[in-house]
């Protein structure tokens, strides 16, 4: 993939990192990027993985009855759109620490979904992902981890910490039984596997492949199960 253009559209600081949006064009067609803290986080021309945190989540849920998801990392809102796709899902809880993301959703990707949000079906919070958890008197049928490039490869050496054990623990916490937690990554790493082995009764990793600039890239999902207690 060879973009003919390549232009840098907001250049923002926070308290936690510095947050950019570039607009790519490739035949006339119009793509964007975010890179963080000078990392390459996510683009509009790959978002299979993205959608299929909730596909693949949803699939795996036994029973037919509705569901509640708790959705950490806002990211280009591909994750939502396929919640607000998917009927069964009744109620969705959006956890993004950056205001900024939130505002570039709204002002440049057409998968921001006003509409969810207006229905009152999306709810949409500022907060850090670690500390909503840590707090939540809530619990959800599934819980949608994508906050970052996965535990090997850091865009916030503070979100370490979201891929411990102690935390695999209180996601497990805030599930229902049977709930699942599903955590994108872009490598494959077997202590992730381990912390949630320890904590969640079934574990199960699954390998996808996308075009990323011309070639094809794996990225892995996580999910666990939490015990049915009966």
């Amino acid at each position: 993939m060879v973009f003919e253009k390549r232009e840098l559209l907001e250049n923002v600081f926070t308290e936690h990192s510095e947050l950019q949006l570039w607009k790519c064009m490739r035949g006339g067609e119009e793509d964007y990027e975010i890179i963080i803290n000078g990392v390459f986080i996510m683009a509009t021309y790959n978002s299979g993985s993205s959608e299929f945190l909730i596909r693949g989540a949803v699939d795996r849920m036994r029973g037919d009855g509705p569901l509640s998801v708790l959705i950490a990392g806002l990211g280009m809102g591909f994750t939502v759109s396929e919640a607000c796709r998917c009927e069964r899902i009744e109620s969705i809880d959006v956890i993004e620490m950056e205001e900024v993301i939130v505002d570039w959703n709204r002002r440049y990707f057409d998968t921001y979904e006003q509409s969810c949000y207006d229905q009152g079906r999306a709810s949409l919070h500022i907060e850090d992902f670690y500390v909503y958890a840590m707090n939540s008197t809530e619990s959800f049928d599934i819980v949608s981890i994508d906050i970052d490039n996965g535990p090997m490869l850091l865009v916030n050496e503070g979100n370490e910490k979201v891929y411990t054990k102690r935390f695999m623990g209180v996601v497990e916490g805030v599930l229902n039984d049977g709930g699942l937690c599903v955590i994108w990554s872009c490598d494959r790493d077997r202590r992730l596997e381990q912390s949630m082995e320890s904590v969640f009764d079934e574990v199960e990793v699954e390998e996808l492949t996308e075009d990323f600039k011309g070639r094809d890239v794996s990225y892995y999902l996580y999910f666990g199960r939490k015990r049915e207690h009966k």
